[in-house]
């Protein structure tokens, strides 16, 4: 009898360290899942509509980005141009009837002269 106590004490000791090693797992799985890193990279998208270049060549103000664009690191801006004429900024400039899109990975403030604004200018802000 005490052999068989010994050996039902074995089964039973080996299983709850199995179950223990599962669990053990299961939570770090869900602590490492749950940590997250804030919020899904977001696109931030502007079209520029055909007849653009010509509104603006007629002293029409045109504002198809903001002067300031704020972004998280990992958002990308993309700019759709239905227009004849090349449009966007310094680093993002897309040519007519195409588009062009841009990750900013990197935090930090970024200028660049832009045909899309009427200052000709624009500043994209990026942080973590």
């Amino acid at each position: 009898m005490a052999a068989v106590l010994r050996a039902h004490r074995g089964r039973l000791a080996l299983a709850v360290a199995a179950t223990a090693l599962v669990a053990g797992a299961v939570l770090v799985v869900v602590l490492v899942a749950g940590r997250g890193e804030g919020p899904a990279p977001f696109e931030h998208r502007f079209v520029v509509p055909a007849g653009t270049a010509g509104r603006a060549d007629a002293g029409e103000v045109v504002e198809v980005l903001p002067a300031r664009l704020e972004l998280r690191s990992g958002d990308s801006v993309t700019i759709v141009n239905e227009d004849d004429v090349a449009q966007g900024t310094g680093f993002l400039m897309a040519p007519p009837h195409d588009s062009v899109t841009y990750e900013f990975n990197r935090p930090g403030t970024y200028t660049a002269a832009c045909t899309l604004h009427p200052s000709g200018s624009m500043v994209v802000v990026v942080t973590d």
